[in-house]
């Protein structure tokens, strides 16, 4: 070893000089290499930091502004029209457009969309809100529902947020044929996504450490499990009811960097193809199956 030691200083003046240059900044270039990954691997944690619907949602903050904005366009969620209110639904329907030109309608319906563009910044305060006795309409319906009051509208304001639905996904009307051919009311409005958690607010608390995205993941899973249990009468209505809000959750998984986009694609085409293979059979079967 002594030998090759020696060897090796007698004819370094052989060696190409860019290798020693190498050699003795090696101690410099590997704490810069170390450095610089440390550097890239806490820009992207801030990036995702700043992105509100990625932070968990007690870390949420909101500026000042932000709250005033929100607060107001709670109240704004208040319906009087004319400068007076009625309990009667025919009365109601009476002095009401379908067509909702009225203003007072409009004011409601901007406000309670507002609400929603704010996404999860607004969730708290609608918590805040839900004991609101003021007149409001009756949502998710609007007009049609009657009238009802501003902790009703806050209610579907934070579920039509967390169970966002695709526009694939066909829920209209108050019922729908499920397995066998029965008459089932819809699964999205029958059923309560905050049940199981004794209300709202303890769901909040339950998932306060999943951020807007995982929450949404949430709601969709909930509301998939309900429309698996009603099932479907024909195969068909797997592209109605089932499938869209499959591939909405893997969506949202896809904006959470998991690696969905295979099976998205394989379902989004699937869709576009009404492929029936891929209907389970399960979801007509007469009688629903256990469900996870």
């Amino acid at each position: 070893m002594f030998r090759c030691v020696i060897w090796a200083a007698k004819f370094s003046h052989q060696f190409p000089r860019p290798f020693f240059d190498f050699w003795r900044l090696r101690s410099i270039l590997i704490p810069l290499t170390l450095g610089f990954i440390a550097f890239i691997l806490v820009a992207l944690s801030a990036d995702e930091a700043s992105d509100p619907l990625k932070v968990q949602y007690l870390e949420i903050r909101l500026t000042h502004a932000e709250q005033q904005e929100i607060t107001k366009l709670i109240d704004l969620l208040e319906f009087v029209s004319n400068g007076k209110e009625s309990d009667s639904f025919d009365e109601l329907i009476a002095e009401y457009p379908y067509d909702g030109s009225d203003a007072a309608y409009q004011k409601v319906q901007n406000a309670y969309q507002k609400l929603k563009d704010y996404q999860v910044k607004s969730l708290p305060l609608l918590v805040q809100h839900l004991k609101d006795n003021r007149s409001s309409l009756s949502f998710p319906y609007g007009a049609m529902g009657g009238r009802s009051t501003v902790g009703n509208a806050c209610y579907w304001n934070i579920y039509s947020q967390l169970v966002d639905l695709p526009e694939e996904y066909s829920w209209h009307g108050y019922s729908r044929l499920g397995r066998g051919g029965k008459i089932y009311r819809q699964p999205r409005d029958c059923a309560n996504l905050f049940d199981h958690a004794s209300g709202i607010d303890q769901w909040f608390k339950q998932n306060s450490d999943l951020c807007y995205i995982e929450m949404q993941i949430q709601g969709l899973k909930w509301l998939l499990t309900a429309e698996k249990k009603v099932g479907i009468p024909k195969a068909e209505s797997y592209f109605l009811h089932i499938l869209p809000l499959e591939i909405q959750i893997l969506r949202k998984q896809k904006l959470m960097g998991l690696p969905v986009d295979e099976a998205l694609k394989h379902l989004e085409q699937a869709l576009r193809e009404r492929d029936l293979s891929i209907v389970p059979k399960d979801l007509l079967a007469d009688e629903p199956q256990e469900l996870p």
